[in-house]
Order: structure tokens, then C-alpha cells, then sequence
């Protein structure tokens, strides 16, 4: 039980994420899938590096060593955040009046 659980949660992080990281074109799918595609494909690193420091730095501080799944739940997390940040900023910059 404990582990569906847990595949549950992560299941449900990452579908947040690749709905935060969606760059919305009404009308124009083709530049939705171009604008969404690039954009992944420059911020993934940057999160991927973010989430990596921090863990590194909680076991050279604390000694823990997470498992694979709890860093992959802590960079959804991570990435959730940051995509909704630069979610909300795409979406104010590019609003037409």
C-alpha cells in the first residue's frame, strides 16, 4: 500500500509539472508544442542542478542519502515551483490587451 501510494504522489507531481511548465498559444497548437518544447528543454538543467546542490547539501550538513524516488519527488517539487513562478511571469509578460 505504501508504495502505490507513493507512485501515486509521484505520478500526480509530475503531471503538475508538465501542466506548470505548458506554454498556452490560444489558436496555434504548433507554436504551443515549439514554445513548450524549448522552454523544457532550457530550464530541466537548470532545476535538474537546483534539486542536485540542495540534496548534496542536506548530506554533507545532515548525512542523509536520499533514494532515487524521494530525488526524483524532490525535483518535481523543485520544478513545480519553479515553473509556476516563470509560468505566472510568461503569462503576464505576453497578455494582449
Amino acid at each position: 500500500m505504501k508504495v502505490s501510494g507513493q507512485r501515486i504522489g509521484v505520478v500526480v507531481l509530475a503531471c503538475l509539472y508538465v501542466l506548470a511548465s505548458i506554454r498556452l498559444y490560444p489558436g496555434d497548437w504548433g507554436r504551443t508544442v515549439w514554445a513548450t518544447g524549448r522552454h523544457l528543454v532550457g530550464v530541466v538543467p537548470f532545476v535538474a542542478g537546483f534539486a542536485l546542490f540542495f540534496l548534496f547539501l542536506g548530506q554533507r550538513l545532515g548525512g542523509l542519502r536520499p533514494s532515487a524516488v524521494n530525488f526524483f519527488r524532490f525535483y518535481l517539487c523543485i520544478g513545480f515551483l519553479v515553473e509556476l513562478l516563470y509560468g505566472i511571469h510568461h503569462y503576464l509578460t505576453t497578455a494582449t490587451p
